[in-house]
């Protein structure tokens, strides 16, 4: 069972979503976090939280102001405007139209403030960043509320909120994730064959692991070729080897 976890930085927008679920026949395991509003109250919130649970998935769904056009969309792209740094959103999947974001510590009431982009939030930024630190697969969903330089950047209508969450259609989300974990399981390395052999120490046992996951992501060649050339090897011998590759 994969354990998935939806983030917001309000309670009002995670609220609808869990009403969803309420009626949804799911077998993953589906958790929320409220993370806060601002980049500094998500990444100290989120990396909290990351330290002290296991996810194999993160889908973080939170409102933005937009120029012209409110539809939800997937982020694929986040321009951080108070230092001009981007971040580039891996992509597991396209469930929604692809749009860029800008992220700001303040609320903005000008469009000369966006360089160019037609949305802003003030917390994509800081989920990005922690989500990257973790190695989690993630998806971020925005939802158009307020249009800058309106009265609905300060007046929250909780309706409109809702309406537009239940937009999307989370059954079909979940089932995508699930396909996507699917195909994208680790493979389960069976160590004991080699183990067995070299009669490792629990010690040795974990210097191997590391020495291997190495050679994988150095070498790319089936490591058993390896392994069979060289295990005649006393284990010192062997496991240097493995390191110097």
């Amino acid at each position: 069972m994969y354990k998935i976890l939806f983030t917001s930085a309000l309670k009002e927008e995670l609220t609808p979503i869990k009403e969803v679920f309420k009626n949804l026949k799911i077998k993953s395991k589906i958790d929320f976090l409220v993370s806060e509003i601002w980049n500094y109250k998500t990444i100290y919130n989120l990396t909290k939280h990351l330290s002290e649970n296991n996810y194999d998935f993160i889908i973080n769904i939170w409102i933005c102001g937009y120029v012209d056009t409110d539809k939800p969309f997937q982020v694929a792209k986040i321009l951080n405007i108070s230092n001009n740094k981007e971040f580039i959103i891996p992509i597991p999947f396209k469930f929604l139209n692809l749009n860029s974001i800008a992220c700001s510590e303040k609320i903005i009431y000008d469009t000369k403030e966006l360089q160019d982009e037609k949305y802003v939030d003030m917390e994509s930024y800081g989920f990005e960043f922690v989500c990257d630190k973790f190695k989690i697969p993630r998806i971020i969903f925005k939802i158009p509320y307020d249009s800058i330089w309106t009265t609905e950047t300060t007046n929250y209508d909780k309706n409109k909120l809702i309406e537009k969450i239940k937009q999307i259609d989370f059954e079909n989300l979940i089932n995508q994730i699930t396909n996507f974990l699917d195909k994208h399981k680790p493979k389960v390395i069976d160590f004991e064959k080699y183990f067995s052999h070299y009669k490792f120490t629990f010690s040795e046992k974990l210097i191997y692991e590391k020495f291997y996951y190495k050679y994988l992501s150095l070498v790319w060649n089936d490591f058993d070729k390896f392994f069979e050339n060289n295990k005649d090897l006393n284990k010192k011998e062997f496991l240097r080897k493995l390191n110097g590759i």
